[in-house]
């Protein structure tokens, strides 16, 4: 048994760290996406950063970008404590992904 939890942890683990690099990731582009459209975004807040992409066209929101940071932050501090509160999570995560999947295709799509 000590096998299998250590084997779940380590999964866990991966997709907490993933997840987070995936969310790191997509601000950068987000900010490389503005800046080749004009808009000067290196000294601003990630919400302002949303907040044109958004009125750009694309399929990100303030309430969405919120989400996907507080699921981040449960997979990365409680997941060892609540097996219940992280299969909730990882289904909200895999609720998102067709939404992530669509906002990288239009950048991808625009670039």
């Amino acid at each position: 048994m000590l096998r299998q939890d250590l084997n779940a942890l380590s999964l866990l683990d991966s997709i907490a760290y993933r997840f987070s690099k995936l969310q790191e990731t997509l601000g950068k582009i987000l900010r490389l996406y503005l800046a080749y459209q004009g808009e000067d975004v290196e000294e601003i807040f990630m919400r302002d950063v949303i907040n044109l992409a958004e009125k750009r066209g694309l399929p990100i929101n303030w309430s969405k970008w919120v989400k996907l940071r507080v699921l981040r932050n449960i997979l990365i501090h409680e997941y060892e404590d609540d097996s219940h509160l992280i299969a909730e999570t990882l289904n909200q995560i895999q609720s998102l992904l067709e939404d992530l999947k669509s906002l990288i295709e239009k950048i991808m799509k625009e670039l």
